[in-house]
């Protein structure tokens, strides 16, 4: 896992990544991931830092 920046984690919102681990035309795991690799920007609960009670999770694609 990795340092991840973009502009949520700018803001010091938690962040959980997989961009970059799939084509984009495919939809395939590239070569190199595993399905379970993500990066983070540093700022996740119970991953990066302390548990929390309470979280939001955002989905896109």
């Amino acid at each position: 896992m990795g340092a991840l920046s973009s502009p949520a984690s700018a803001t010091g919102m938690p962040v959980i990544s997989t961009r970059g681990h799939y084509d984009t035309d495919s939809g395939e795991l590239k070569s190199g991931y595993t399905k379970w690799e993500f990066e983070t920007n540093g700022a996740v609960p119970g991953i990066d830092t302390a548990c929390a009670s309470d979280v939001t999770i955002f989905v896109h694609g």
